[in-house]
């Protein structure tokens, strides 16, 4: 349920970071400050969530 509202704001959120600064300030650097920050945290918060669900489910007895 909680996916539902959070994946969309998160999503609103993150696109007002990357247009709205150039727009307002005039730069192309923060967009790509933005992009090189995205492609970094990406693969790591798909680890981290992986691991989470993983230890959540076997701290509830859940097999995975």
């Amino acid at each position: 349920r909680c996916s539902r509202y959070y994946t969309p704001a998160v999503v609103v959120v993150a696109a007002l970071v990357a247009v709205v600064p150039p727009l307002a300030f005039g730069g192309v650097w923060w967009l790509c400050s933005r992009l090189a920050l995205n492609a970094f945290l990406v693969p790591f918060l798909a680890m981290l969530a992986a691991m989470l669900v993983f230890l959540s489910h076997s701290l509830l007895g859940v097999a995975v």
